[in-house]
């Protein structure tokens, strides 16, 4: 829903057009994306914040990217500042690439640039995670058990779950839809636990750091190494399993290690 009127509006009236969208939505979260940079209400000799029409659908849009594309704060920022220099509505179509202008010069393409500060995570109900992931909560209960996802116990005792988990649950469900057991996964889920700990390292002594810019320097510097391992384990990955595949269909040879083993193999080849 667009809001048409040309009357600016408090905070509470914004909260209240925006939640039919945005259930979570709330005046502490519209403080805070305000803290972040996202918009800059104008303000009444009072004090009190006031939101143009054109202040709504900048949030609307972000709460749309953060929602839909998992896109950090920081990037929904620029965004949202890149548009609005182009003369691009801010109710445009998500770009495809959320990355694009964070990647720095050198850097091997990702599929996405990984953000480590945990800055605008967001904690999301167990019925949010299963709508926006097209399952079931038998299969977010199993996502729990397989320890793919582990979610927050609230005071009352409900679960939540954050965004990165809200997006294991979807790539969960993609794969059963094909054919994989969520067993499988936990292996795959183990394996990653298992390779975090490279980062672990190498991030230890680094982080350990007097100062906020030197810290935030070298949180940027682990995310960089992160994006990049994160990639060449995907290439490495995908060519394992192209190899494996192509053996097992007979259009490529065995390896020259497998022959060093067995060299009576050879005339097989």
């Amino acid at each position: 829903m667009t809001d048409t009127s040309d009357k600016p509006m408090r905070i509470g009236q914004v909260c209240d057009l925006l939640r039919p969208e945005f259930p979570d939505i709330s005046i502490s979260k519209l403080r805070f994306l305000q803290d972040k940079g996202i918009i800059e209400p104008a303000r009444t000799p009072g004090g009190y914040r006031v939101y143009t029409p054109a202040d709504v659908e900048a949030l609307r849009a972000a709460l749309q990217m953060q929602r839909d594309e998992f896109m950090p704060l920081r990037v929904i920022r620029e965004e949202l500042r890149r548009r609005l220099e182009s003369d691009t509505p801010v109710t445009s179509s998500p770009v495809a690439r959320r990355d694009a202008a964070y990647r720095p010069a050198g850097m091997v393409p990702t599929a996405g640039q990984v953000r480590l500060d945990g800055t605008g995570d967001q904690y999301v109900s167990a019925e949010a995670v299963t709508r926006a992931a097209a399952v079931t909560h038998e299969f977010l209960e199993e996502c729990r058990s397989a320890d793919i996802v582990a979610g927050r116990r609230e005071s009352d005792g409900s679960l939540r779950y954050t965004q990165d988990e809200v997006g294991l649950v979807t790539l969960a469900g993609a794969l059963a839809r094909l054919g994989m057991d969520v067993r499988h996964l936990r292996q795959a889920a183990s394996a990653a636990s298992r390779q975090g700990s490279i980062v672990e390292q190498y991030a230890a002594t680094l982080l350990r750091v007097p100062g906020a810019d030197q810290r935030e320097h070298a949180i940027r510097t682990v995310e960089q190494v992160t994006s990049q391992l994160v990639e060449f384990m995907r290439i490495a990955f995908v060519r394992d399993v192209k190899l494996s595949t192509q053996r097992a269909t007979g259009s490529v040879p065995a390896p020259a290690s497998d022959l060093q083993r067995n060299p009576a193999a050879a005339h097989l080849i």
